[in-house]
């Protein structure tokens, strides 16, 4: 599902809120739970060893992505990203055949997500909290990506290409207008930018009583120490972690 066009729709299935969980925690996919550096690595290799009459090698396949990248129609301020079916359609190969073989081998085997996404995922939903996938790209290229994270098998997923502060918000409307209204949200994510559009949204919500805050959580998989610290004058105004274990330990404080 396209959230930039049907987040504001029926799908229930996708949007379903249970009655008892009152925190809802948005999971960003690239560089948050999915070590998206080697995710692309193996997607060329794969690529190249199986359709080798069609990919040079895996570098030749690596060096065409940048063909690909794309730029959300509704708004150039949006960042671009990557068409991979588009890209393997360009070797003359059905994309949903590949994306399909992808799904099902070893590099599905969970080798790609960051350590503590399942113990994370785990503690959440003993928490009773609800649990979605929220990434930002091409629908078919993002849930692949979903697909290589074993841990969030039967996670609901919410693709767009608008802001997330605007799929949120999307989401928090139409949770509304079932009778449901979670006291606590949190988005998870490894991009500052998507802290300051959130920090946006929480300037918006201060003025309305029915427009939840939300709660943002950077995750910089970088060892701390290899992390130039910020200033005073450049400090986000939000937590950083460099663990999904920290991640963990922050929103479950946040819900006692």
């Amino acid at each position: 599902m396209s959230m930039a066009q049907k987040v504001d729709t029926t799908n229930r299935k996708t949007l379903s809120l249970s009655e008892t969980a009152d925190n809802v925690v948005f999971l960003d996919i690239d560089r948050t739970c999915l070590d998206t550096d080697r995710w692309l690595v193996e997607v060329a290799r794969y690529i190249a060893q199986h359709y080798p009459r069609l990919v040079a090698d895996s570098e030749d396949f690596l060096r065409g992505r940048r063909a690909f990248y794309r730029t959300p129609s509704m708004s150039q301020d949006l960042p671009y990203y990557y068409d991979l079916p588009e890209h393997i359609a360009s070797y003359g190969v059905k994309p949903e055949r590949v994306i399909t073989e992808l799904m099902a081998s070893d590099v599905a085997d969970g080798r790609l997500q960051y350590a503590g996404l399942d113990d994370l995922v785990q503690a959440l939903y003993d928490r009773d909290c609800a649990v979605y996938a929220l990434t930002y790209g091409d629908d078919k290229t993002q849930r692949l990506k979903i697909s290589m994270c074993p841990a969030l098998s039967g996670v609901d997923c919410i693709t767009t290409l608008d802001r997330k502060s605007t799929a949120i918000k999307h989401c928090v409307q139409y949770w509304q207008a079932t009778g449901h209204n979670p006291l606590s949200l949190y988005m998870v994510d490894d991009k500052p930018g998507v802290g300051y559009d959130i920090q946006r949204y929480n300037d918006s919500a201060q003025t309305s009583s029915d427009q939840p805050i939300v709660h943002f959580v950077q995750v910089d998989h970088r060892p701390p120490g290899e992390v130039q610290p910020a200033d005073d004058k450049h400090r986000p105004p939000w937590l950083i972690c460099h663990t999904l274990n920290e991640v963990k330990t922050i929103i479950l404080q946040g819900d006692n």
